[in-house]
């Protein structure tokens, strides 16, 4: 949840933490958003990834397992 208006990344990195894709860069206005992602569209073979999404004054990554 966005408290205020702010820049939003969004971005998958590869298990050596390249990034391998940004799904958004965008100014977001405050407010909830849920964001749906496609391995097949990415190209994204199985394996593990991380996925991180950072603002103005937020990160936090988590791991993402394709199988």
């Amino acid at each position: 949840r966005l408290n205020v208006g702010t820049n939003v990344r969004l971005i998958i990195s590869n298990s050596i933490g390249k990034a391998i894709t940004t799904i958004t860069n965008e100014k977001e206005v405050s407010g909830m958003y849920i964001k749906s992602i496609s391995a097949k569209e990415l190209n994204l073979t199985s394996g593990i990834y991380f996925i991180t999404i950072e603002t103005a004054n937020f990160k936090e990554t988590k791991k993402l397992i394709i199988q």
